[in-house]
């Protein structure tokens, strides 16, 4: 078992968007790429949280990635907005926040997919998965 690590909600939105453009990429990730993902996992693993800052630096290194990541994250606003009144949206808690239901997603899920050979597949075979994140680090906002 991963010691317990605090994330916060703007770090589940990074590793939800991530993991999904990954997911969703239909060229493979070069090598390079691949040692940078599972070095954030390792990390991840350890429980250093600072590592979740590198996922946007590995998407500005590959045009590609950056694209699809962007166009994820803003699906994910567009998601956000829908769901509430704009007077009702939820403020990204910058607290970190323990909860046994993604405490199990990061072991069960999120780090497994970091850390893989194949991030990519991995990714993509725990699509909905991921899918989920977004919407439980919301479920008890107002």
């Amino acid at each position: 078992m991963v010691s317990e690590l605090m994330l916060n909600q703007i770090d589940w939105l990074t590793l939800s968007a991530f993991l999904q453009t990954i997911g969703d990429l239909e060229t493979p990730l070069p090598k390079e790429t691949i040692s940078q993902i599972n070095e954030i996992g390792r990390a991840l693993s350890n429980g250093d949280r600072d590592a979740i800052d590198h996922i946007e630096e590995i998407a500005d290194q590959q045009p590609l990635i950056k694209t699809k990541y962007e166009t994820i994250c803003e699906q994910l606003q567009e998601q956000l907005q829908a769901k509430y009144k704009p007077q009702e949206l939820p403020i990204p808690r910058q607290r970190e926040t323990a909860d046994a239901e993604l405490q199990s997603i990061l072991e069960n899920v999120v780090l497994p997919s970091l850390t893989d050979p194949d991030p990519k597949a991995a990714a993509k075979t725990r699509k909905q998965k991921i899918k989920e994140i977004f919407m439980k680090i919301f479920k008890n906002d107002n």
